[in-house]
Formats: C-alpha cells, sequence, structure tokens
C-alpha cells in the first residue's frame, strides 16, 4: 500500500523541502499548538468534538442498525452480484486501495498547505510536530482496528479469513478525510472553496467504504464501524494534542444607544 512504502519518506521530504509553503505570523503557525500534555479540559472537549461530529455518530447508528436488523449479509450479497457502483468485484477492491491512498496523499498535502513561521527553524518544528500528530492519529486508529479485528473475530463475506469486523480501510480512509477536512480549517481560502473540499474528503472515504462492500471483503456493518472508529480517532488525537486554528473564543461587548450588544467571535 501506497501509506506503507511511499507516505513515510515522502512526509520527511515535504517536511525538508517545504517548510516555508505558507507563512504567517509567529504563533499562529500550524503545528504550533502542539502539546503533549492537553490537560483534562482540552482532551474533555476534544472526546466531545469527536463524538457529536456527524461522521461519527452517523456511521455508528448504522451499523448498529443494520446488525440489529440482520441486514448485512442480504446487501452484502447483492451488492457483490450488482457492483452498482465500480462494476465488478475486483475493480471494487482495486479502487478501495486507489482512493484510500488518495485521502492520505490528500491529507499531506491540506497539511503543506497550512500556515508556517516566517522563521525557518520555526516553520521545520511547526511541520514536524503538526505531521508527527497526524501521523500518530492515523497509526492509533489503525493499531485500535487491528486488536478490535482481533477480538470480534468476524468472518469475511468472502470467507478469507476472520478479520472482517471492523474495516481497515474504512477507518484509514476517514481519518484521513477528518485530518485533511482539519488542515482545511488552517488554510486562508474561500468558505465555498473549503466546504467543496471537505466534501470532497468525506467523498472519498465514503467509496473507500462502499468499494470494500461491493469487493465482498465486508459487510456494511464493517465498513460502518471502521468509518466512526478512524473520525473518531483521527478528531480525538487531533484536537487534543494539535488544537484547531479557530478555537481562540473573544468576548466582545459594544455599547450604542439601543443597549448593549454582546458577540463572540473565533479567530482563525
Amino acid at each position: 500500500m501506497l501509506y506503507n512504502s511511499i507516505i513515510p519518506p515522502l512526509l520527511i521530504v515535504v517536511t525538508l523541502f517545504c517548510g516555508g509553503c505558507a507563512t504567517v505570523d509567529s504563533g499562529k503557525e500550524w503545528g504550533s499548538r502542539v502539546s503533549v500534555f492537553p490537560g483534562y479540559t482540552k482532551t474533555e472537549s476534544a472526546f466531545s468534538t469527536a463524538m457529536k461530529d456527524p461522521d461519527t455518530w452517523a456511521p455508528l447508528i448504522g451499523a448498529t442498525i443494520f446488525r440489529v436488523l440482520d441486514m448485512d449479509r442480504q446487501v452484502s450479497q447483492w451488492a457483490f452480484n450488482n457492483t452498482p457502483v465500480f462494476g465488478s468485484p475486483l475493480s471494487a477492491i482495486e479502487a478501495s486501495d486507489l482512493l484510500q491512498d488518495t485521502a492520505g496523499v490528500g491529507m499531506i498535502v491540506t497539511a503543506l498547505m497550512t500556515p508556517v513561521s516566517d522563521d525557518k527553524m520555526s516553520a521545520m518544528t511547526g511541520r514536524l510536530k503538526g505531521f508527527g500528530v497526524e501521523a500518530l492519529a492515523v497509526g492509533i486508529t489503525s493499531d485500535t482496528t487491528g486488536i478490535i479485528k482481533g477480538i470480534s473475530g468476524r468472518r469475511r463475506p468472502d470467507g478469507s479469513d476472520n478479520n472482517s469486523f471492523p474495516s481497515a480501510h474504512s477507518s484509514r480512509a476517514f481519518s484521513y478525510a477528518a485530518l485533511g477536512s482539519r488542515n482545511l480549517e488552517s488554510i486562508k481560502m474561500g468558505e465555498g472553496s473549503r466546504r467543496a473540499l471537505d466534501y470532497g474528503f468525506t467523498a472519498i472515504a465514503m467509496g473507500v467504504a462502499w468499494a470494500r462492500v461491493e469487493g465482498r471483503a465486508h459487510y456494511p456493518s464493517d465498513v460502518l464501524a471502521g468509518a466512526a472508529l478512524g473520525n473518531f480517532l483521527a478528531l480525538f488525537i487531533h484536537d487534543t494534542l494539535l488544537g484547531r486554528e479557530y478555537d481562540d473564543l473573544t468576548l466582545h461587548v459594544d455599547p450604542g444607544q439601543d443597549g448593549i450588544t454582546v458577540r463572540f467571535t473565533m479567530g482563525m
């Protein structure tokens, strides 16, 4: 996979040679807020935010519904027989790998577009910290998925092994998408462009998940659970250790002729 063979050296290369792709005043650069000891308040806030994210609770509810209503086998068989999106099971498996790698590259590209300090050393440090947090998030997601696979021991639809639940492809793809989305929040761009790219990340991750179903590698509940797990862990780790660029809440009190106006703003 590209994640194992290309992304690690690519991270090193782009960190060393592209450290100054976008610059801002010191203190606002990407990676400057990394904290090894974030404290309870920040950790609790990150946990709550990750749990409330639609890409966490929606697929989790979906996975539960599929299991409770026993719809997994029926939908899996239908997807395998008809392959409405990718045309054949083999094409679906190949597409799942390609789309997963695309999401990973997208995460890296958006990270490179985030602002860094004018100072080369600070820029380098910020890049290393930021990439370190995101690599940690992806690594923990992969390891956690593997642990759950071993515990659940669910047989795949094609009967090849007992590593069906949850889907590792889905968990990684949604972790890439979540991190890419967080990176976009730090980049100065039009809201329409940011929203379109954000939706693009989600669409790619969803494509990975469905491709695994059409390829008969996973049941629907497998990929939905993987999506929820990947999104939750990526957001939780990112927001706990790296933070969000717009989390500076400022209170404004503006007196006027008709009374006092109270405003809250979040700065980028």
